[in-house]
């Protein structure tokens, strides 16, 4: 038996005010792009301008030599520690490109440097020579016979493959009045959901 007693409740079915909504909205709040500290450096990475190419050679001599750059970075430097993101089975996520890119924006260097200017114009003081290669820029393109493979292990470069089997598919499709199939095209979207950020303080023992 269910009660149809109208009971009222602090929160649910009430407007809550949200903690932070008053600072937000006033441009009081502080975000991390906001904080400064004593020592803070401002790193960029230098990106590739194209899809898919081997990089012959990266010179960053000169940007190493400007006064106010603290380093530069290049994936030689990640030798000793590893080249990847995460912990998956399948590296395909280089943290800077290693010897190929294989997207428009890639990093192929980074800088840091004691204040955002320099860390750009340094940026614009490293030489890259690239040997562009051919590129597939759809899905359809990608897993084609004869497509460049990106990585070894991808074959028709699919990188991981996971199925979710539920019910009877064809036997839906016989019971239902329409079927509809067609395709479709959305714009790129990125939701951050657990996105983190925080500012370290060393220890001063």
């Amino acid at each position: 038996m269910v009660s149809t007693e109208k009971r009222s409740f602090s929160v649910v079915g009430n407007s809550v005010a949200r903690v932070d909504g008053v600072d937000k909205v006033t441009g009081r709040a502080k975000y991390v792009a906001d904080l400064s500290v004593p020592g803070m450096i401002e790193g960029k990475f230098l990106r590739s301008p194209y899809a898919h190419a081997r990089i012959r050679a990266i010179d960053t001599a000169e940007a190493e030599a400007m006064p106010g750059v603290v380093a530069v970075l290049t994936s030689k430097d990640l030798d000793d520690i590893g080249h990847y993101m995460g912990r998956g089975k399948n590296k395909d996520q280089p943290i800077i490109a290693t010897g190929r890119v294989i997207f428009a924006g890639q990093p192929v260097a980074a800088v840091a440097a004691l204040d955002r200017a320099t860390a750009e114009e340094a940026l614009s003081k490293i030489h890259v020579d690239y040997d562009e290669l051919p590129a597939v820029v759809t899905v359809e393109e990608a897993m084609a016979d004869g497509a460049p493979r990106l990585h070894e292990f991808a074959e028709k470069n699919i990188c991981a493959r996971h199925e979710l089997i539920k019910g009877d598919v064809e036997k839906g499709f016989a019971e239902v009045d329409v079927i509809v199939e067609n395709e479709f095209e959305v714009s790129d979207d990125l939701s951050l959901l657990d996105g983190a950020a925080y500012v370290d303080r060393p220890s001063r023992q």
